[in-house]
């Protein structure tokens, strides 16, 4: 579920991705309530996870994409 959603400027590493969910999570009185986060396999999204302490599933959709987007280009 989106709870919340922010434009933020670059960086967009790992560690700014962390500070504006913190942020929005704060918002909405929820940090300790998030557990899992579902993203995409960028190393940001990964390292937003290690930062966040939290665990991180990779969208099974962007791992078709990938695959299929790949098989184009052979």
């Amino acid at each position: 579920m989106l709870s919340g959603a922010r434009c933020f400027e670059h960086p967009h590493t790992g560690e700014a991705i962390a500070q504006n969910v913190k942020n929005i999570l704060n918002e909405y009185r929820l940090p300790e309530k998030c557990k899992i986060w579902v993203t995409d396999n960028a190393t940001n999204n990964i390292k937003f996870a290690r930062v966040m302490n939290t665990t991180r599933l990779g969208c099974d959709a962007h791992g078709v994409h990938n695959l299929f987007y790949a098989r184009c280009l052979c």
